[in-house]
């Protein structure tokens, strides 16, 4: 069935980020659409989900969009509509129904290959399918090779025309937490939309259901205002994690040890474990300087208190540095996980390593 050739109202259901979903609001009711649009900002708030809902709203049937209902934005939600195409690391695979663009299988470890890329150049050289233009959601761009990042910059180059209407036949809506990993040839032709970390207010929200194991109000200064990075938390591992940080804080070799055993060799995990562990070191940082008021973890104020009174603040700001710089690396994937971890915390070591983590 053809798209409506009109939308008289345009709404979206994703939390926070009023202004990028006011941007796509406008673009999806005047049905003028630029090629290629970036969608950029921290991990977790909504960037990717909003891809999700403007690819719904502008191929949905209804004048009122996304609908949700219509056969189209079934489709869409189910990754079944010919004129919508979502590229994802290689391996990671979509989850129909599930309602969410990024599935649980995604790994920031896998590429975006030059041959899912040139799939792409094969159907934008093709008229869309149903409607006057086809979309491509890629998640996330800063994983794609150099080969591929230069064959997309080609395919950019020649958007064509959707016919009867204003705007490209084919447009590109890239989500990205690091774009500052991608070409300044590929930026310079984004229309770029910048997203930012949920309020407090919009974070709670969210209904995370009975993985809700610490206070909203932690998780929401945990994950910075992420919800997914919260939902990644969640869990008993957030609490496991917890108890090591004020462990190895306080002294506990044992703590250094499970660490180095459990936690380093998966990246996600050493990623959650330096959240977490940032956390006391900034919070006892605060403490020690007076300003209680912005603690995040409220309910172990007992455990940053001895944090503080155990270190002079240079030396927790010397410590949270270095957490910081282990945190970028695992983000940007230039060392394993286990390294950048061991880095990260290696003020803690005590004067022999290897008679900290040998029994």
């Amino acid at each position: 069935m053809a798209v409506s050739p009109q939308k008289l109202k345009v709404s979206f259901t994703t939390l926070g980020n009023d202004f990028a979903r006011r941007v796509f609001s406008s673009i999806v009711g005047k049905e003028a659409y630029a090629p290629f649009y970036l969608l950029e900002g921290p991990e977790g708030v909504g960037k990717a989900s909003l891809a999700h809902q403007v690819v719904a709203a502008a191929l949905c049937e209804e004048e009122n969009v996304p609908c949700g209902i219509c056969p189209s934005c079934t489709r869409v939600r189910n990754f079944q509509h010919p004129d919508f195409i979502v590229i994802l690391p290689e391996k990671a695979t979509l989850e129909p129904g599930s309602g969410h663009i990024r599935p649980a299988d995604f790994s920031r470890n896998q590429k975006i290959t030059i041959a899912q890329v040139r799939t792409i150049q094969s159907e934008a050289d093709k008229p869309p399918m149903e409607g006057p233009r086809r979309f491509v959601a890629i998640l996330d761009g800063e994983l794609m090779t150099p080969e591929a990042q230069n064959a997309f910059l080609k395919t950019l180059e020649e958007p064509g025309e959707a016919k009867g209407s204003r705007g490209s036949r084919n447009v590109f809506l890239m989500v990205s937490a690091a774009p500052n990993l991608l070409p300044t040839t590929i930026l310079s032709r984004a229309r770029r939309i910048r997203f930012y970390s949920l309020s407090l207010e919009d974070f709670a929200r969210y209904d995370f259901g009975e993985r809700l194991s610490v206070p909203v109000p932690v998780l929401h200064r945990l994950s910075e205002g992420s919800i997914g990075r919260a939902r990644a938390l969640l869990g008993p591992e957030i609490q496991h994690f917890r108890k090591l940080a004020v462990a190895l804080l306080s002294g506990d070799t044992g703590a250094l040890a499970t660490i180095v055993a459990t936690v380093g060799r998966n990246r996600d995990s050493a990623e959650g474990f330096l959240t977490v562990y940032c956390s006391f070191l900034r919070d006892a940082i605060v403490l020690a300087r007076g300003a209680p008021e912005i603690v995040v973890n409220l309910d172990m104020r007992e455990d940053i208190e001895g944090i503080s009174r155990k270190y002079p603040v240079a030396s927790l700001e010397n410590l949270l540095r270095g957490a910081r710089g282990a945190e970028e690396a695992i983000l940007e994937r230039y060392i394993p996980a286990e390294t950048a971890l061991l880095a990260g915390i290696r003020e803690m070591f005590p004067r022999s390593f290897h008679d900290t983590v040998t029994p």
